[in-house]
């Protein structure tokens, strides 16, 4: 006690402004002692900051083995095809997927082949309407939303065939009927379709019903047979960052973190030695198996996995 009043007088006999300086230092120590980051949050709103958020949702992988597997669907006319040796070519959703996934390669690589890759896809869309003629609810990953609230769903069509290729298309339309909230993809979307209308309560009601899906390891919604889909891995993480970037859902997210950390945690180990994702993975006695034998890569989760990765 004696020792903390002479060091509290000593400091008292110093500078006000060396005084400031000592005590300002004092609380950051005190601050790494507590273990508390103050990088982590935004002091305003309780929110993630931008840093720590982009540190959850970062997994490991390897972008230039995914610019040669962007490489190995490409084709003359300019499009990519489903999957390496594929002879056909999905206008929506894969071009605009692969578009945006390449200008991000670019963004964090450097290498030209990314961009040129980018701007043969989006020149060769246009001779079909361009990337969003063909609107698919996953293009709200990229920014791209219907102008209505209704379920939608989609069937797919044989547009033409050329080079060889054939050209096809999943197109939506109006479903009242369809039942959007027995898939995790579609709840997700739903999610970013809530935000951007302003409707944070939906977007958190929605939200909560996605993750009771989640098994511990995948999402078992409707459409799971007893391998889980990589791709809806990647939609929950873009789901669950947009509530984060918004200050009225922020709080409800990080309630979350959990699920966000296994998620990225399983997709850090799906990315296989051809630079592509593979689509699906079972868990068998707790470990997961993934490879040939249970999936194929193919461009559209390579594509969603890039766009979920905050690097």
């Amino acid at each position: 006690m004696e020792g903390g009043v002479i060091a509290t007088a000593t400091i008292f006999k110093l500078g006000k402004r060396t005084r400031i300086f000592i005590v300002v230092a004092l609380l950051v120590a005190l601050v790494v002692v507590l273990g508390v980051r103050i990088s982590e949050y935004d002091l305003v709103g309780g929110c993630l900051s931008r840093i720590t958020l982009n540190t959850y949702t970062h997994f490991t992988f390897n972008y230039t083995a995914a610019l040669l597997y962007y490489s190995s669907l490409a084709t003359p006319t300019g499009l990519e095809v489903v999957y390496p040796g594929s002879h056909t070519i999905y206008l929506a959703d894969d071009q605009a997927l692969d578009y945006y996934a390449l200008l991000k390669i670019y963004n964090v690589t450097g290498n030209p082949e990314a961009i040129s890759l980018a701007r043969r896809i989006y020149s060769a869309s246009l001779v079909y309407g361009g990337l969003f003629k063909y609107w698919n609810p996953v293009f709200e990953v990229v920014g791209s939303y219907p102008n209505t609230t209704q379920p939608m769903s989609g069937v797919d069509v044989t547009l033409g065939y050329i080079d060889g290729y054939t050209v096809r298309a999943t197109v939506f339309s109006v479903n009242p009927a369809f039942n959007y909230s027995a898939y995790a993809d579609q709840l997700a979307y739903r999610v970013l379709l809530y935000l951007h209308l302003g409707e944070y309560t939906q977007a958190e009601v929605v939200f909560g019903r996605l993750t009771k899906m989640w098994s511990g390891v995948g999402f078992a919604d409707e459409a799971y047979s007893g391998v889980y889909q990589t791709y809806k891995l990647a939609d929950y993480l873009v789901a669950w960052r947009a509530l984060e970037m918004h200050r009225q859902t922020c709080s409800f997210a990080g309630s979350y973190l959990g699920v966000v950390k296994k998620a990225v945690s399983i997709i850090s180990t799906l990315q296989a030695p051809s630079g592509g994702v593979w689509t699906g993975y079972e868990s068998v006695n707790n470990s997961l198996v993934y490879g040939s034998g249970v999936s194929l890569t193919n461009g559209e989760t390579t594509s969603l996995c890039i766009l979920a990765d905050s690097l």
